[in-house]
């Protein structure tokens, strides 16, 4: 099982301090911390002497890799040890996690203080966890340089395994990359008229495609109702003949009436493939429209190809008979065609989703700038800033502008 939060086409984020579990017990939660570590980026798991051994051959395996929620890669590469010296022997700096200091003389951290200087020593460092029930014993402890402790509830500081390395991967992840959320997609400018050409392209499609499902419901029905529709047309065509000849038109020549004449010729089982056919081809317009409308990759993928497919048979209509509907039918499709698959770099064209990322994201961040430029060139904002710097000289200008 994979979280809803999983992308694979981002890049992934490799390094931290390697996460050491003394003597874990449960299955569950060495896929749990497998997880945790994913989240913010560590990706060394060292096991020592782990209860029932590693990997599980028992019915246990399937309850750690469904508990790692996609990080099974994290538990394949997990390295197992005999011992904690064997497992810590090639690290710089050793933390030992635990909720006591033991008497010990050493160096007490929070995570944040433990994780900001980790963060950019260039040593390889690590973390040691005990045991979900008894944590580390005293001689695991004191071959640790320093002690990691959680600021908690005096009453209740004892964490959960998987909790304890999240709390880590957290305080190492802020203090390497940063604690700034990632900056939103502003719909201005360019990412706006995206979203109304998509859109626009959406709409033709729910049309098209509540058209499509209308016209397939209307063909199963005259399959039930053909002896009645032909007594209809048997009756009313000879009286509008003549009307129609004053037109000069002769209505028993007239593409329509041949068609339905032939489709009451029709197999049963011809006209239900037909409203099948034609049901199937609605209800996928339907479905490239809400892709569409909503920006989901996969409906932008669709549209390209379903629209691909058929301007062949387009092209060919509009070679047997000019409208202009047909034509502009077929100019919004090959315009669809051509705008989506430059604009949204589909198949790995013009450098694939990664790149199609990275240009969302500095386009945003141009427009955003852009409007904090306009914004601060307002009369109104520099009224309100040249205020505040007057308040501020005059408390003595110990507080900057903001």
């Amino acid at each position: 099982m994979v979280g809803a939060g999983t992308d694979r086409t981002k890049r992934a984020i490799g390094g931290g301090p390697a996460i050491i579990l003394v003597r874990p017990q449960l299955a569950v939660n060495i896929g749990m911390c497998a997880r945790a570590m994913a989240n913010f980026g560590l990706d060394d798991l060292r096991l020592v002497n782990p209860k029932a051994g590693w990997p599980r051959v028992d019915e246990y395996r399937e309850v750690a890799y469904s508990a790692a929620a996609g990080a099974t890669h994290l538990l394949d590469a997990a390295r197992v040890f005999d011992s904690v010296e064997a497992a810590v022997g090639d690290l710089d700096y050793l933390y030992a996690s635990t909720a006591r200091e033991r008497g010990q003389m050493k160096e007490v951290l929070t995570p944040a203080a433990g994780m900001a200087a980790t963060a950019p020593s260039g040593q390889k460092r690590g973390v040691l966890f005990g045991p979900e029930r008894t944590g580390l014993d005293n001689d695991e402890v004191a071959l640790a340089d320093a002690i990691l402790t959680f600021p908690a509830n005096p009453a209740y500081a004892s964490l959960n395994l998987a909790q304890a390395v999240l709390l880590i991967g957290y305080e190492w992840f802020k203090a390497t990359h940063g604690d700034v959320a990632p900056a939103p997609i502003v719909l201005r400018g360019k990412a706006l008229r995206d979203t109304f050409i998509l859109r626009f392209l959406a709409v033709d499609r729910f049309i098209r495609g509540s058209l499509l499902v209308a016209l397939a419901y209307g063909i199963w029905r005259f399959d039930g109702s053909r002896t009645a529709l032909r007594q209809v047309l048997n009756s009313y065509l000879p009286a509008f003949e003549p009307l129609a000849y004053k037109f000069g038109v002769d209505l028993e020549d007239t593409s329509a009436v041949h068609l339905v004449q032939q489709a009451f010729l029709a197999r049963h089982s011809t006209l239900l493939l037909v409203a099948l056919g034609v049901l199937a081809y609605g209800i996928v317009e339907l479905v490239e429209g809400y892709g569409l409308w909503f920006k989901k990759r996969w409906g932008e993928y669709v549209a390209v190809v379903v629209t691909s497919l058929f301007v062949p048979l387009e092209i060919h209509e509009i070679m047997v008979v000019v409208s202009w509907l047909r034509v502009s039918a077929l100019i919004i499709n090959l315009f669809a065609v051509a705008y989506i698959l430059w604009t949204k770099r589909l198949f790995g064209f013009r450098g694939g989703r990664a790149q199609f990322e990275a240009e969302r994201r500095n386009d945003s961040l141009l427009e955003l700038e852009h409007a904090a430029t306009e914004g601060d060139q307002n009369p109104v904002t520099e009224r309100a800033a040249g205020s505040r710097e007057v308040v501020a000289e005059a408390s003595g200008g110990a507080r900057p502008v903001l």
